[in-house]
């Protein structure tokens, strides 16, 4: 009961093989050679031979579509969202303290009639 199996494929290694493995569904070929190193190799989708791939047309740059592709996805749960705090913005008295006008600063916390605002004036003198 022997059989003469079909040359499919072949790959010559630097090394010699110390080991070989695949996957269940012959997917992935795993190869280990006396130097150490592993390699994977991963076949390709097998396409009927009576189908055509299609590829998908590329979206111009620059184009109202090219800028909303990837709108409507949303994150999943194993993935990591970062969410950035906006500035917030200064009060006009910041500002003019920024640019070392006290005077100014001072004024205008005064009109502002805000107490925490007239209280930090007050505790330097």
């Amino acid at each position: 009961i022997t059989q003469k199996l079909p040359y499919l494929h072949g790959a010559k290694t630097p090394h010699p093989i110390t080991a070989i493995g695949a996957s269940p569904d012959g997917a992935r070929l795993v190869v280990g050679t006396s130097n150490g190193v592993v390699t994977v190799r991963q076949r390709g989708k097998i396409v009927p031979q009576h189908v055509s791939l299609k590829r998908k047309a590329r979206v111009q740059a620059g184009t109202y579509s090219y800028f909303m592709r990837g709108a409507d996805v949303s994150a999943d749960a194993d993935d990591h969202s970062v969410i950035l705090e906006r500035k917030k913005k200064l009060k006009s008295y910041d500002v003019m303290l920024k640019q070392f006008r006290y005077g100014d600063a001072l004024d205008e916390a005064l009109t502002s009639r805000q107490p925490d605002a007239v209280s930090t004036f007050r505790l330097y003198p």
